[in-house]
């Protein structure tokens, strides 16, 4: 589904085995946000994708079987079994059935400014 530029997508990820590897790398999106923003701005609940195995992985698995809705690198994870926050997402991940949502932002967009008035003419 595409809303607003960006696309969204489910992915089902299930262990046949408790060990089994989810075959990807992510980062709270919340806590990347802070810590470049020194903390001043609160982060999104997401997770980042920042890593996906070339194979070995259910991910890639995922991948190889769904080249329509492949999962890359700097995608984020928005919802992992009903999960919205960042902890409960990561907590999820360790499930043998993972249900996400993932969202793919546009790799361009505009931006348009428009000036009203006076304002910033004395600084």
């Amino acid at each position: 589904e595409e809303r607003n530029g960006c696309l969204y997508w489910q992915v089902l990820l299930s262990k046949t085995v408790e060990d089994e590897k989810l075959g990807f790398a992510a980062l709270s999106g919340k806590l990347d946000f802070q810590r470049r923003s020194a903390g001043s701005i609160p982060g999104p609940d997401v997770l980042i994708v920042s890593q996906v195995a070339a194979a070995g992985g259910l991910l890639a698995k995922w991948n190889d079987e769904n080249p329509h809705a492949q999962v890359l690198p700097q995608d984020m994870i928005c919802n992992v079994n009903g999960n919205l926050t960042v902890e409960g997402m990561q907590e999820e991940l360790s499930k043998r059935r993972i249900l996400m949502r993932v969202v793919r932002y546009p790799a361009e967009f505009r931006v348009t400014l428009k000036r009203w008035g006076n304002v910033g003419r004395d600084c």
